[in-house]
């Protein structure tokens, strides 16, 4: 006969039961740190593609004033197409070298549409991450594969 405690279980019961539980929980802790990740990488790629609209529609809203700019600024900081931005997305300013604290580098270009050069132009923003998981992004990575952004459309001037 086996040895029962209080209620009835016997020891090995009792440890069974524990051991359960413990994979229960460590299942558990699991999930919660990978729903954790998602979320913010979630939190990320939604904040790089708000930030690359924002930067379309001010784009956009230059009307006449829309004029060519060299399409090689997507690549590299240039200064005048590109800004720094903060975890929160907030400016930390323009240039060519990020300041401390810049978390996005946000960069764009206007090309004449090849079919219609002189009435449309092409406007492409990127938002490129610097650091994923607080390590700096690998040099020559695609930085939409880390949470960055990438956004093309046309603008097209209203003939008068």
């Amino acid at each position: 006969m086996r040895p029962l405690d209080e209620r009835g279980f016997s020891l090995l019961e009792t440890m069974i039961a524990l051991a359960l539980v413990a994979i229960a929980l460590c299942s558990l802790v699991q999930l919660v740190v990978v729903s954790t990740n998602s979320n913010a990488e979630a939190r990320r790629l939604s904040l790089a593609s708000i930030l690359a609209r924002q930067k379309v529609e001010e784009l956009r809203a230059l009307g006449p004033d829309l004029s060519p700019q060299p399409a090689a600024s997507l690549d590299a900081n240039t200064a005048g197409l590109c800004d720094f931005l903060n975890e929160y997305g907030r400016s930390l300013g323009t240039g060519q070298a990020a300041p401390p604290g810049t978390m996005y580098v946000r960069r764009w270009s206007i090309v004449p549409l090849p079919d219609d050069p002189a009435d449309s132009m092409v406007l492409q923003v990127v938002v490129v991450p610097t650091v994923w998981h607080g390590v700096p992004l690998p040099a020559g990575a695609d930085p939409r594969l880390f949470g960055g952004a990438q956004l093309v459309t046309v603008k097209t001037r209203r003939p008068a």
